[in-house]
C-alpha cells in the first residue's frame, strides 16, 4: 500500500471528514484500518465517548504535516 494513498485519505477526512459508513471509508476500508491502528485517526471524542465520524489526531496532522514540508 503506497503512503501516497494513505496520505490522500488522510487529507480527505481532514478537510471534509467522512462517517465510518461513508463511501470513502468503504471504498478505502484497509487504509481507514491502518491509520486507525496506527492512531492516525479516531472516532472517540473524549474518554468513553465515541462517534461516527473519522477525525484525524495530531499524530494525523503531525504526518501531514511533514508530507507538505517535504513536497515543498
Amino acid at each position: 500500500m503506497a503512503i501516497d494513498m494513505l496520505l490522500k485519505v488522510l487529507q480527505e477526512i481532514y478537510i471534509h471528514g467522512a462517517t465510518t459508513k461513508s463511501n470513502l471509508a468503504r471504498d478505502n476500508a484497509s487504509i481507514i484500518a491502518m491509520c486507525a491502528c496506527e492512531g492516525l485517526i479516531t472516532t472517540r471524542v473524549t474518554a468513553g465517548v465515541y462517534s461516527s465520524e473519522w477525525r484525524v489526531t495530531a499524530k494525523g496532522l503531525h504526518l501531514l504535516a511533514e508530507s507538505e514540508l517535504n513536497d515543498g
